[in-house]
């Protein structure tokens, strides 16, 4: 009997993950332990930007995607959290415009972009705010503008701990890949999408996908 109960209380112990990763500084040393930098570089790293390109960061935290950035871009970060902004201002204020707002309410002066980042965001979000957000950004984009997103999914072979880690992650949807593809084909033709198993230093499998009109 003690063996069952002592079974048992595994599993409350290991979903403690979630909660603790609520903690920013916890949530922080998080990343660096598992490189989820990797994410920031293979996105900068297969999008072009060209020179005194447009770029929107939508859920910019910190903004340290600018870290993997060319300088010579037109940058703008947005994110709900005034502490992120207040942050990324401080430490990035020479490389970019730093914004605290909902960009689903967002306003600018005509504003287009040529790219949009929308980096570890959708797994956040349920289906109507993922749609929310899509028809949002139709405001800001031009015919030839990429939207570039990165984000956890679960695949059919993905294995026991791939999908233990992607379902202690903060955001609460992680979806299969036809879960994302199946939102965002409703706003946009043009679709690319890759799925890599091994970038990060914990088995967590990452859907990046690149969309235009």
């Amino acid at each position: 009997m003690n063996e069952l109960r002592r079974g048992y209380n595994i599993r409350p112990k290991m979903l403690k993950l979630r909660s603790l990763l609520q903690y920013q500084p916890i949530f922080s040393l998080f990343q660096k332990i598992i490189a989820a930098h990797r994410i920031k570089l293979l996105i900068a790293s297969n999008t072009e930007l060209k020179p005194g390109f447009r770029v929107l960061d939508v859920g910019c935290g910190y903004g340290n995607l600018l870290e993997y950035l060319p300088k010579n871009i037109n940058y703008l970060g947005v994110d709900i959290s005034q502490i992120y902004i207040d942050y990324a201002k401080k430490r990035y204020n020479s490389r970019g415009r730093f914004i605290c707002a909902d960009v689903t309410k967002l306003v600018l002066k005509e504003e287009k972009f040529d790219v949009i980042f929308i980096n570890s965001l959708f797994h956040h979000l349920s289906d109507s705010e993922v749609k929310k957000l899509l028809e949002s950004l139709q405001t800001f984009i031009k015919k030839e503008t990429i939207i570039v997103s990165a984000d956890p999914v679960y695949l059919e072979n993905s294995s026991f701990l791939a999908r233990f880690f992607a379902s202690q992650d903060r955001g609460k949807y992680t979806r299969k890949k036809e879960g994302y593809l199946n939102l965002i084909k409703k706003y946009f033709s043009r679709i690319e999408y890759k799925v890599v198993s091994n970038l990060l230093y914990m088995p967590v499998d990452i859907m990046f996908i690149w969309v235009r009109k």
